[in-house]
C-alpha cells in the first residue's frame, strides 16, 4: 500500500514538472518569438529612417541648386538654442536601446514638453515649411552664409516658405509629428549639404 502511495506520488511529481518544462518552453517560445519581431520593427524602423534622411539629403540638395547665396561663409560658435530642454540623441552613430540597431543621426534630440517654444538660431529665410515624411512638422532656414538649419517634429509652425527670420524669434513649438518616442524637437545643422555636430555651434 506504501509503495502504491509512493509510486503515486512520484507521478504526480513528475507530471507537474512535466507541466511546468512545457509551460517553460512555451515561454520560452513567446519570448523569442517576441524578439525576433522586435528585431524585424527595429529593421524596417532603421529602413525607413534612411529612406527619409535620403529624401531630406534630396530636398536640400534641390534648395542649395537654386540658392543664392554665393558661397559658404564662416559661422559664429554661439548661436541661440533651438528650444529649452534636454539633448537626448546626440550627432553621429546611434544604437537604439530597444532594437538594438544602429543608425546615423545627422542632428541632436531635444527631448522637451510638447508646445514647448522653438526659436530660429540665427537669421535668414525659411525654405521650407510643412509636413516631410519621417520628420512631421519641420522648418528648414537657409542661413546668410549657406548654412541650414533643421526643425522637426514640430506641433505648430509659425512662419511660411520665403518669411525672413531673426535670431531668437520663435518660429513654432515642440511636438511629436513624425516622432516615435513622443515629444521632442529634431534638430539639424548643415555647412551646405553636409550635417556638422550642432553641439560645436550652439552657446
Amino acid at each position: 500500500k506504501d509503495l502504491l502511495f509512493e509510486l503515486a506520488e512520484t507521478k504526480r511529481d513528475k507530471e507537474a514538472e512535466l507541466a511546468n518544462l512545457k509551460r517553460m518552453i512555451e515561454d520560452k517560445k513567446e519570448l523569442l518569438a517576441s524578439i525576433r519581431s522586435e528585431k524585424r520593427k527595429g529593421i524596417q524602423l532603421e529602413r525607413e529612417l534612411k529612406d527619409a534622411q535620403a529624401r531630406l539629403e534630396r530636398l536640400i540638395e534641390d534648395l542649395i541648386a537654386k540658392s543664392r547665396v554665393a558661397k559658404i561663409g564662416p559661422m559664429a560658435k554661439n548661436l541661440t538654442w533651438p528650444c529649452k530642454g534636454k539633448v537626448i540623441s546626440r550627432f553621429g552613430r546611434v544604437r537604439h536601446p530597444k532594437y538594438n540597431t544602429t543608425t546615423r543621426n545627422n542632428g541632436i534630440d531635444i527631448r522637451a514638453e510638447k508646445g514647448t517654444p522653438v526659436y530660429a538660431i540665427t537669421s535668414g529665410t525659411v525654405s521650407y515649411s510643412g509636413r516631410f515624411l519621417g520628420y512631421g512638422n519641420i522648418i528648414l532656414i537657409e542661413h546668410d552664409n549657406g548654412f541650414y538649419s533643421l526643425y522637426g517634429h514640430l506641433d505648430r509652425i509659425m512662419v511660411r516658405l520665403g518669411d525672413r527670420v531673426e535670431r531668437g524669434q520663435q518660429i513654432g513649438t515642440v511636438g511629436e509629428t513624425g516622432s516615435l518616442s513622443g515629444p521632442m524637437l529634431h534638430f539639424e545643422l548643415r555647412k551646405g549639404g553636409k550635417p556638422v555636430d550642432p553641439l560645436v555651434w550652439l552657446k
